[in-house]
């Protein structure tokens, strides 16, 4: 009988070694089986008898037997070698029950690596393995590269922050794009006010000459609505160069009237002063149609990338001013209906003294 603090001492080193593959099942156990060499070299230090029968169906498996069979194939009579394959065989659990003298159905916890419809295994079979492996895995860049938060990406652009009178005085070249666009920018706001007055202006005179010009009657079937002075003098013309051969009388008479009317509305004060409202509507609008493009987006944009960072510019490329970008500037410059740095500068340009003040030195507030 074996002493009892020894007892209790291999069934703890006993348990111990049980519980360790289960609770690590993915690590190689295989070294706690003893392997094919080692059973036969166990041969001498077998149990001698071992129950075998050259069978060596003593206490093995079925790879007990399988083993034994060979053995017995081989010469016979090498029962300690079947029965070391049985041990073999079972790995530590059988050593563990030829031991305690009970046997029980040992199964790895590894990873089956079969192709049984009872396998658990998580690897996909060779050829679906096979097929991933020959797929291109492309990874997906950031649009502009690393992300970055919005003020990280403004960098340099952070100084549309500043005081309006710092802005428009600074000096560095990273500026002059966007101070010129300022200029711009105020330069059209002052030529659209103007457009409208003008306008104003060209209404008011247009409808003097209406009154004249509804008392010329057309000896045909021509209209004198809302015509430009070009128009109105390349009807006279058109009147003068009549061919009155084939006219009746009546005809010739209703086309002399009309030229004399015509003629008359030409050199009157009405239409000298429709002629000059006309004119100057006209150039004034050439001149914000002009300035229209250094005030839009595009330009916009254009002053943005050329104060931006260099670096920020080569990392983000063409979508460096998007939307968001573009819209944050519109509002901190006051672009459109915003209120902001172009605004300042005007009210400022409007309430100052001295026109040929050095704080507001942009050429759109001296006009």
């Amino acid at each position: 009988m074996m002493p009892l603090a020894k007892t209790i001492t291999v069934l703890i080193g006993a348990a111990a070694l049980i519980s360790v593959p289960a609770l690590t099942p993915d690590l190689p156990w295989q070294f706690l089986q003893v392997d094919d060499a080692f059973a036969k070299n166990s041969n001498g230090n077998g149990n001698g008898n071992g129950g075998g029968n050259g069978n060596g169906n003593s206490n093995g498996n079925g790879n007990g037997n399988a083993s034994s069979s060979r053995s017995a194939n081989n010469g016979g009579g090498s029962g300690n070698r079947g029965n070391a394959k049985a041990v073999s065989g079972n790995g530590l659990g059988g050593f563990l029950n030829s031991v305690f003298g009970k046997r029980q159905d040992s199964k790895r916890q590894s990873v089956s690596r079969g192709g049984g419809t009872k396998s658990r295994s998580h690897r996909l079979p060779k050829a679906e393995r096979a097929k991933l492996a020959s797929v291109a895995v492309t990874p997906q860049a950031h649009p502009g590269g690393k992300p970055k938060n919005f003020n990280a990406k403004l960098a340099r652009l952070n100084s549309l922050n500043r005081n309006y009178r710092a802005l428009i005085n600074s000096n560095s070249p990273h500026l002059a794009a966007i101070q010129a666009y300022i200029d711009s920018s105020l330069s059209y706001e002052k030529q659209s006010s103007a457009l409208e007055e003008l306008k104003d202006q060209l209404t008011s005179a247009r409808d003097d000459l209406k009154d004249l010009l509804t008392e010329i009657a057309a000896y045909d079937d021509f209209a004198y609505a809302d015509l430009t002075s070009e128009e109105l003098e390349a009807r006279l013309a058109a009147l003068d160069a009549v061919d009155t051969t084939d006219l009746t009388d009546d005809e010739r008479a209703a086309l002399d009237a009309e030229r004399q009317a015509l003629t008359e509305t030409l050199e009157s004060d009405a239409y000298s002063n429709f002629k000059d409202a006309e004119t100057a509507f006209q150039t004034e609008k050439d001149t914000l149609d002009a300035l229209a493009t250094d005030v839009s987006d595009d330009a916009l944009t254009e002053a943005l990338l050329s104060m931006a960072n260099e670096n920020r510019v080569r990392e983000y490329g063409d979508d460096y001013v998007d939307d968001e970008l573009l819209d944050w500037a519109k509002s901190v410059l006051g672009v459109g209906d915003e209120y902001g740095k172009i605004d300042e500068i005007r009210e400022a340009s409007e309430s100052t003294s001295d026109p040929t003040d050095t704080d507001l030195r942009l050429t759109s507030t001296e006009n």
